[in-house]
């Protein structure tokens, strides 16, 4: 039979354990977590203090106020972040020469810097180069025939693609050995057509003469700087040519007026030409 003094003892044992145990606890815990520490639970052992482990310990979407994209979308990189539907998401992905362009009211926009008339947009990896559409040309030294027949006067020809428009200018220092002059043609790419001014020396005479040329490859009717004095001279041919669908080359041409003589282009006469469309 268990007495009242026993059972008192029994309970100050129990008593005296269980505080035993709080303050060992209490003990563990005292003076325990630093500054931007939280207490972590433990399964199996005591919890202890630690910093947020954002991977480990946090659940769902940061909002943007507290540092958060408020997104869950997956990265697939190498792409511009921007805000959308109260969001930091990635925009639409760039190719070569592409841009974020703005958009009033609008997210900004995946597009190209268009080529305006005249300009040319080459677009590479990172760079885009905006230039002018302009070809310049100089005769690099004295350029000669004595044939009746069309030819090429190396060095005054520039390049035109498909289905563009050019202007072009041809300032010609020239002379000839007698007074047979030199005749004057402009050749472009099959399916093109222009039209053309040519403007110089008369024969033998110290006044202007004009003829207006448009067909590929023929000849003027009329001769220019044709000086029995060999004196040099000067032609000027302005035009436009409009292609077709066959890329090539814009050629200055010459022949001499009469046989036996020589006709010359003389060293630093030059083109210019500016696609127009």
């Amino acid at each position: 039979m268990v007495t009242s003094g026993e059972e008192l003892n029994f309970v100050n044992g129990v008593t005296s354990s269980i505080q035993t145990q709080i303050d060992g606890k209490q003990s563990s815990l005292a003076n325990q977590g630093t500054q931007n520490t939280v207490l972590h639970g433990n399964a199996s052992g005591d919890p202890s203090f630690s910093a947020v482990d954002l991977a480990a310990d946090v659940t769902g979407v940061t909002h943007v106020s507290n540092g958060g994209t408020n997104s869950s979308v997956a990265l697939n990189n190498d792409r511009i972040m921007v805000s959308n539907g109260g969001a930091i998401v990635e925009s639409s992905p760039l190719s070569n020469g592409q841009l974020l362009i703005g958009s009033t009211g609008a997210s900004p926009a995946v597009s190209n810097i268009i080529a305006g008339k005249g300009i040319d947009i080459i677009n590479g990896a990172g760079t885009i180069n905006v230039s002018a559409s302009v070809a310049n040309a100089f005769v690099t030294t004295d350029r000669s025939t004595n044939s009746t027949s069309v030819a090429d006067v190396p060095d005054m020809s520039f390049t035109i693609g498909a289905n563009e428009t050019w202007s072009f200018e041809f300032y010609i220092q020239n002379n000839c050995s007698g007074n047979a002059g030199t005749k004057w043609a402009i050749s472009v790419p099959s399916g093109g057509s222009f039209r053309a001014l040519v403007k110089g020396n008369d024969d033998q005479n110290p006044f202007l003469i004009t003829e207006r040329i448009n067909a590929s490859g023929t000849l003027t009717t009329n001769t220019f700087n044709a000086d029995s004095d060999s004196d040099d001279g000067w032609t000027e041919i302005k035009g436009v040519v409009i292609n077709g669908t066959t890329p090539g080359n814009v050629k200055l041409q010459f022949a001499n007026g009469g046989a036996s003589q020589t006709t010359t282009v003389l060293q630093y006469s030059y083109l210019t030409a500016r696609k127009i469309d």
